[in-house]
């Protein structure tokens, strides 16, 4: 019974944080809104790489692959924006079977040496995942809230170009199905717009 109090209070707590990471990511991008030098512009990035369960129960106890995209709007500093992702846990990501998790998040990134070539990077998120534990059926599909954190390192050579490499881990709570827990390590090409 104290189990099921613990989870359902981390849930909520999830839901509650929505309004704190919003809050951290405003917090960001206010000191650099009135800064002379500010140039805000928007950003397109497409991910991808392997991913490994972590405290994983089965179908989640194989590595995988995860494929992301994002769009953001910022400057070289720090950026808020969407992220719609898929991991695929077990097989391929266009395979039959194994685990797989869609995600929908909202995250802030900061390189705080930017716009210096080399910077160290951090990013934190959170938002929707559709859990599937089993891709060869069309059972039903756990929606839940999670948390994704990452750091890493971003290069970035030209002013309209960054690569980035990321390790991140993903939290996804749940009352009735186990906890979801992986970390996975992504390459990442951004392209800021004009």
């Amino acid at each position: 019974m104290t189990t099921r109090v613990f989870l359902r209070s981390r849930v909520v707590g999830l839901r509650a944080g929505l309004p704190v990471l919003c809050s951290a990511a405003l917090a960001l991008l206010a000191p650099r809104a009135y800064a002379q030098d500010a140039e805000f512009r928007s950003t397109l990035t497409i991910a991808a790489g392997p991913t490994l369960p972590t405290g994983a129960r089965h179908p989640f106890d194989n590595s995988g692959s995860m494929y992301f995209a994002a769009v953001a709007v910022g400057d070289d500093f720090s950026t808020v924006g969407l992220s719609l992702g898929y991991s695929a846990f077990g097989a391929g990501p266009f395979e039959d079977r194994g685990a797989s998790v869609t995600q929908f998040e909202l995250r802030a990134d900061c390189a705080p040496l930017a716009p210096h070539k080399i910077s160290p990077y951090v990013r934190l998120g959170a938002g929707a995942y559709g859990v599937d534990p089993d891709r060869s059926k069309f059972g039903p599909t756990s929606r839940l809230v999670g948390i994704a954190t990452g750091v890493g390192i971003r290069w970035s050579p030209r002013w309209r170009w960054a690569a980035t490499l990321v390790a991140s881990y993903h939290f996804v709570p749940s009352r009735s199905t186990p906890t979801r827990q992986w970390a996975g390590l992504t390459l990442e090409l951004m392209r800021w717009m004009d």
